[in-house]
């Protein structure tokens, strides 16, 4: 997850240190449309609810968000190149974004169209990538295991840490599609949401941690037991 985290981190400040250094950068990292709005003073997110409603803007995120949990996953199996790929290029797309708004006096604007989901939306996106990281790492380096073992051994442990954030990903595609975008609600409320969304996600996986990690220690001596008994 460390690792994870880290080149989420190392592709933000590439993203943000190429179009701050250099202004033409925006041209090759961020999106045509995005950078339209941006040079009318506009955020891109302000019509997103008039050209569709926000029940189908809320699917659409939600889908684009498991899709990306799903590769930043699978793809672990190419020897961890995926998820190392899905990480850096989401950073640096975001890195992007964010230094062109700040170079055009729109940072409040970005800042508070992702106050809301960015901080859940950003943790399944470390943690798939961490769970994608960990099948590579099986087929890397399985230690004393054969590798299929190792790699069906990781492979569990990943899988629970993505099926653990799959709950997470239809409600903050909701709070995408109907709170972030606009200026429906007030920016303080934005960000007491997402803190808290925060807050709830990481409490629940550190809870359901600590919940297996009993039961798996309460196994061991009913295994110990059960093998003098034979």
């Amino acid at each position: 997850m460390g690792v994870s985290a880290g080149l989420l981190v190392l592709g933000l400040l590439l993203g943000a240190l190429v179009v701050t250094l250099e202004p033409r950068g925006a041209e090759l990292l961020v999106p045509e449309g995005v950078r339209r709005y941006v040079a009318q003073g506009r955020m891109w997110t302000d019509d997103l609810l008039s050209v569709a409603p926000p029940n189908a803007v809320a699917s659409g995120i939600a889908t684009n968000n498991l899709t990306v949990t799903l590769f930043a996953f699978a793809s672990g199996i190419l020897l961890g190149v995926g998820p190392i790929f899905t990480l850096v290029n989401n950073g640096v797309l975001i890195g992007a974004v964010g230094a062109l708004c700040f170079r055009e006096g729109m940072a409040a604007g970005f800042l508070d169209f992702i106050a809301a989901h960015g901080p859940v939306e950003l943790s399944i996106i470390v943690i798939a990538g961490g769970a994608g990281l960990m099948v590579g790492q099986a087929l890397i380096d399985p230690g004393e295991l054969p590798r299929a073992q190792a790699l069906q051994a990781r492979g569990r442990e990943a899988v629970k840490l993505v099926v653990g954030c799959a709950p997470f990903l239809a409600c903050i595609g909701m709070v995408e599609g109907f709170i972030s975008p606009g200026h429906l609600f007030p920016t303080w409320a934005k960000v007491g949401l997402g803190l808290s969304l925060g807050a709830l996600f990481w409490l629940y996986l550190l809870r359901a941690g600590r919940t297996d990690a009993g039961v798996a220690h309460v196994d061991v001596p009913d295994a110990i037991a059960s093998s003098r008994l034979r």
